[in-house]
C-alpha cells in the first residue's frame, strides 16, 4: 500500500461592509502503515509486529475581527481622539477550533495488530494587539482543551492515556523581521 497524503487550505477577507474580518481554515488526511516495530504503548510493553494501516486527519477553521481594518476605523479615530488610535485599533479578536487524530497505541486485544486512535478537540479565543502590524505584536489566548477520554469513567477504560485537563491560558510576544 503506498502512502497518501490529502491537504486542503482556504482563506476568506471580505470587503464592503464586513471588512475587517477574516475566517481561515486548513485539513489535512494521512494513511500509511507503521513498520513493525514501530509502534507501543508504553517504554517496555511489546511493539507491534504488524500493526495495519495507520490514518490520520485533522482539521481548524478559525475567525477574527481586527478594528483598523473595519470600515469604522477612519471615524472611530476622528471622534474618540488618542485613545481609540493606540489603544482600540490596534485590537483583534480571534476564535479558533481545532480537531486532530494525534496519538496511536496497541489495541490490548489484539496488540499485534490493530492501533486505538485518540482524537484532541481544542477551542480558543483570543485577543492580538498588534504594536506594528503583523511585525509585531502580543497575543491572549485561552486553550480549551478536550481530549477523546478526559471524560470517561476509569473503571469503564482500560487504559486511561490522558488523565489531566490541558486547557491553558498563554500570552505571547511574537516579532518578525
Amino acid at each position: 500500500m503506498a502512502k497518501n497524503m490529502a491537504y486542503l487550505w482556504a482563506s476568506y477577507m471580505p470587503q464592503g461592509p464586513m471588512k475587517g474580518m477574516w475566517a481561515r481554515g486548513e485539513y489535512g488526511h494521512f494513511r500509511d502503515r507503521f513498520a513493525p516495530g514501530e509502534v507501543a504503548s508504553f517504554p517496555g510493553d511489546d511493539t507491534s509486529s504488524f500493526p495495519g494501516v495507520a490514518k490520520t486527519s485533522g482539521y481548524y477553521v478559525a475567525t477574527g475581527y481586527r478594528l483598523s481594518k473595519s470600515i469604522w476605523a477612519e471615524k472611530l479615530c476622528d471622534s474618540t481622539g488618542r485613545l481609540a488610535k493606540h489603544v482600540l485599533m490596534p485590537l483583534e479578536i480571534a476564535f479558533r477550533y481545532e480537531q486532530m487524530l494525534n496519538l496511536f497505541h496497541q489495541d490490548l486485544d489484539r496488540p499485534e495488530r490493530q492501533l486505538t486512535r485518540f482524537e484532541t478537540r481544542v477551542l480558543t479565543g483570543g485577543l492580538n494587539y498588534y504594536i506594528s502590524d503583523h511585525n509585531a505584536r502580543i497575543q491572549l489566548n485561552y486553550n480549551i482543551v478536550n481530549d477523546q477520554d478526559n471524560n470517561q469513567d476509569v473503571s469503564f477504560n482500560r487504559r486511561q492515556v490522558r488523565e489531566v485537563r490541558n486547557d491553558s491560558l498563554v500570552l505571547n510576544f511574537q516579532v518578525f523581521w
